[in-house]
């Protein structure tokens, strides 16, 4: 969920969103990073939730 360096020499692409870190005494549901992939999966299971309601 963090900001590693470690991984760079793991993994051949890294796409950092940021070059900071949050703080490492928060629960995984309180980080931004969290909360935003649950906010697209929720975006996106309503719009699927739509499309079959207008195919019906």
């Amino acid at each position: 969920m963090e900001y590693n360096t470690s991984l760079a020499l793991e993994i051949d692409n890294i796409f950092y969103l940021t070059n900071s870190t949050q703080d490492e005494n928060l629960l995984p549901f309180e980080k931004t990073r969290t909360l935003f992939y649950i906010f697209i999966e929720e975006v996106i299971a309503r719009l699927m939730s739509e499309g079959d309601e207008k195919n019906l």
